[in-house]
């Protein structure tokens, strides 16, 4: 009966709102309006997972979204999704919740970050090196 209940609440829970125009704008139109930032020097398997974030934005926004280093500058009036450890990742703290089981707690080893830091800064960061390639999927 709780799970009858819980599901009831969230069938009867107004629809989230959307948040404020073009807070991180990604495309419009079919046309970019952010860029992809990468580490300088992200392994063969962050590239790919960053490649694959590119892929699917371009699916679903129908722009081709630019992917470059951390050590490019973001081109003018363009939004980043900084993905992974950057320079602008390395400075923000992941801020995980830790894990707690019953009065015990653990640190959260395993999570990962999806953080606006701005209106033109996305940041996709993960705790451990698996993490940091699968956020990116988790977007």
């Amino acid at each position: 009966r709780p799970a009858l209940a819980v599901i009831a609440v969230l069938l009867l829970a107004p629809p989230a709102s959307p948040g404020a125009a073009d807070y991180f704008p990604i495309a419009t139109d079919g046309r970019a309006r952010c860029v992809i930032v990468r580490p300088a020097r992200a392994s063969p398997a962050a590239q790919a997972a960053v490649a694959a974030l590119g892929q699917y934005l371009q699916l679903v926004t129908g722009a081709a979204i630019k992917i470059q280093s951390d050590r490019q500058p973001v081109p003018a009036g363009l939004a980043a999704i900084q993905v992974g450890d950057t320079e602008r990742g390395r400075a923000t703290p992941l801020g995980l919740p830790e894990l707690r089981y019953g009065e015990t707690r653990f640190p959260n080893l395993g999570g990962c970050l999806g953080k606006t830091l701005d209106p033109r800064t996305l940041l996709i960061r993960g705790a451990n090196t698996k993490r940091r390639r699968m956020a990116s999927w988790d977007f």
